[in-house]
């Protein structure tokens, strides 16, 4: 009987894990896709107020792009978390920025001038010039809260498309497919 209860639970639980990886959001180019040039407002320091295109600036450079769907604490601390890491990996060759996606650009660009100390810093920060919706070529998805590109030679490596952003649960991976696109090993 414990065995019928045990193999049970089991299967319930592997039913639940391929149901949400069948579930799981797209959003952004897809791995194996070419990267679309695009711009962005830089907000903060030097870039203030500049048009920003950082696939062009990385002529083909590994990049991350972490594109900020919505604000919450998590996805705000990912971000710090992963671009950080990148912007430390500069001399490795990493370009890496933060695009804001936002139907406000006034208010996120104010928001961003007060909670500049929990950004990351090192890397471009800017809000999309193309809206909430960010660049159309990129068909990135509302129902996210963050998409996270990782490319190499303009072509995307791997896409994280977080409904519940995690440092615990996603930075790890993402640090790994950074890590491949630079072809060195994970910090």
């Amino acid at each position: 009987m414990r065995f019928f209860v045990y193999a049970s639970a089991c299967a319930v639980l592997f039913f639940q894990q391929a149901a949400v990886l069948v579930a799981k959001e797209s959003s952004g180019p897809q791995v194996g896709d070419m990267l679309p040039n695009f711009t962005m407002r830089g907000v903060l320091d030097d870039e203030a107020g500049k048009s920003i295109d950082l696939v062009k600036d990385a002529a083909g450079r590994p990049i991350v792009l972490f594109f900020l769907h919505e604000r919450p604490r998590p996805s705000v601390v990912l971000a710090r978390q992963v671009l950080t890491d990148a912007a430390n990996r500069k001399s490795s060759g990493l370009d890496a920025g933060l695009v804001l996606l936002t139907a406000d650009a006034a208010g996120t660009e104010d928001w961003v001038k007060i909670a500049n100390q929990a950004l990351p810093r090192g890397v471009p920060i800017g809000i999309s010039t193309e809206g909430p919706a960010g660049p159309p070529a990129y068909n990135l998805s509302s129902k996210v809260i963050v998409t996270v590109i990782v490319a190499r030679n303009n072509r995307v490596v791997a896409n994280f498309a977080l409904t519940q952003p995690s440092v615990t649960d996603d930075a790890p991976a993402i640090a790994a497919a950074i890590s491949a696109a630079l072809e060195k090993p994970a910090p």
